[in-house]
C-alpha cells in the first residue's frame, strides 16, 4: 500500500494475495473494485489521438469483465518546446504555462474518450525550467544588467473527470497522494 493505495499489479505482475487478472499498466484497488491505469507517452502532438484511442481500447477488453479505467497521458515530449528549456521567469508561471499548453492542445483532442468505463485522464507533463533568481546591480557594456538563474525541473497535471461516474474523486486523490 502506497500513500494509501493499494497497488494489486504492476505490468501484469499481480501482487500475492491478490486475485486478479490484468495487463493494465497498473492496477490498484479502490473501495474493493479493482481499477486499471493505461499509461501512454505520445512523442508527438499527432501521436496523442491515436495512443489514447490505444488505452482506451486496451481498457475496454471484453476479457476485463467491464473494470474501470483511467488513461493517465505524460505530454512531456510534445508540450514543450524542442530542445529548449522554460524560461518564464518564476517556477509558478512555468507550471502556468505547461497547464495551459495542457488545457489547450491536449484537453480537446481526448474529451471525446470520456465514455463508460473510463474514469477519466490524469495529463502530465515535466519540462525543465531556468528560474531568474537575482539581477544584478552591475551593468554589461551593452547597459543591460547581469541576471542570475537556477535550473528547476517543473511539472504539473490536469485531471479530467468522467461527468457520467459518482464514484468519489479517485482521480485527485491519486494525485494528491502520490504526489506527481
Amino acid at each position: 500500500m502506497t500513500a494509501g493505495i493499494q497497488v494489486a499489479a504492476v505490468d501484469g505482475i499481480v501482487r500475492k494475495g491478490i486475485n486478479c487478472h490484468t495487463n493494465a499498466d497498473i492496477t490498484f484497488l479502490w473501495n474493493g473494485a479493482l481499477i486499471d491505469v493505461q499509461c501512454k507517452r505520445p512523442q508527438t502532438e499527432k501521436a496523442l489521438e491515436e495512443r489514447v484511442r490505444e488505452a482506451y481500447r486496451q481498457i475496454t477488453k471484453p476479457k476485463r469483465q467491464g473494470r474501470l479505467g483511467i488513461i493517465a497521458v505524460d505530454c512531456s515530449a510534445f508540450i514543450r518546446p524542442v530542445g529548449k528549456l522554460l524560461g518564464k521567469g518564476s517556477g509558478r508561471d512555468a507550471e502556468y504555462f505547461l497547464s495551459n499548453c495542457i488545457a489547450k492542445q491536449v484537453i480537446p483532442k481526448v474529451k471525446e474518450m470520456l465514455r463508460n468505463p473510463i474514469l477519466g485522464f490524469i495529463l502530465f507533463a515535466r519540462a525543465p525550467h531556468m528560474a531568474l533568481i537575482r539581477e544584478s546591480p552591475l551593468v554589461s557594456q551593452r547597459g543591460e544588467h547581469f541576471r542570475y538563474y537556477r535550473p528547476e525541473s517543473i511539472s504539473t497535471f490536469l485531471v479530467i473527470n468522467n461527468p457520467s461516474f459518482s464514484v468519489p474523486n479517485v482521480l485527485q486523490f491519486i494525485c494528491k497522494h502520490l504526489s506527481i
